[in-house]
């Protein structure tokens, strides 16, 4: 994978690493009665080998980022989704907040505390238009390693491309029902990625838009399938999308 660092020497310099990993997710929810809420856990287990593939004579900025370590990580979950579909939504809203602890104490070989928070919103304008707003932001406090730090998670932008201690983006999306079961997508997005909230303003803008189609596979679900192509400040990507584009 790439990443990007800015130094005081070179200025931004793009680092090719591979990283060798043996990861593990458990995560539960529980439906609090019968209500729109829910509450769980989520457990991240990465145990990782950093090599670097770059350019060599880089080797005296990245030394420290070449590792074999492991991340332990353990948090707590709370979301609200009120959401018609879980694949492919024509109208509600879901909430989510996590915050999770790395810590020796379970076995982790650094310290550092991670949160992460968005919303997905879905309204109908008309009967054939579908409008859906996504808010997500990502912040990370501690000794947090290079490749667990948050980054613009979106379409036309690559991942961890624009990085920091802190994320924050926002992407909205139409689908227009043509026919039947054929769909046309329009989104866009901006977000910024940085290390500390005095320096929100300073931190460049981001932006990226595309378009998409998609086709209603199972009627009975609302399962919509489909390809994206997206445009960002870098490149242009193709994406195939099963269900909806937001699926965290």
């Amino acid at each position: 994978m790439s990443f990007y660092k800015t130094f005081e020497q070179v200025g931004e310099k793009e680092l090719k690493f591979t990283i060798d990993a043996i990861p593990a997710v458990i995560q539960a929810t529980k439906r609090l009665g019968f209500s729109r809420w829910y509450a769980g856990f989520k457990y991240v287990f990465l145990k990782t080998s950093v090599s670097f593939r770059g350019d060599s004579s880089l080797h005296f900025l990245i030394d420290s980022l070449v590792t074999d370590k492991t991340v332990s990580q353990l948090g707590i979950i709370m979301e609200m989704d009120n959401r018609d579909n879980v694949f492919t939504p024509d109208k509600g809203l879901k909430l989510h907040v996590d915050f999770n602890r790395s810590d020796d104490a379970i076995g982790s070989d650094y310290k550092f505390w991670r949160l992460n928070y968005y919303s997905y919103w879905y309204h109908p304008f008309f009967k054939n238009i579908f409008t859906g707003l996504r808010l997500d932001g990502r912040q990370t406090f501690g000794d947090a390693p290079f490749y667990m730090l948050p980054f613009l998670e979106m379409r036309g932008i690559p991942s961890a491309r624009y990085q920091g201690k802190i994320s924050l983006l926002s992407e909205l999306e139409m689908r227009f029902d043509l026919k039947t079961r054929w769909s046309l997508m329009l989104y866009g997005g901006t977000g910024k990625a940085f290390d500390d909230w005095k320096k929100f303003g300073s931190a460049d803008w981001h932006f990226a838009y595309g378009t998409g189609g998609r086709y209603l596979l199972a009627r009975k679900f609302k399962l919509r399938v489909g390809i994206d192509v997206a445009h960002g400040p870098d490149t242009w990507a193709y994406y195939i999308v099963f269900g909806s584009n937001w699926l965290k």
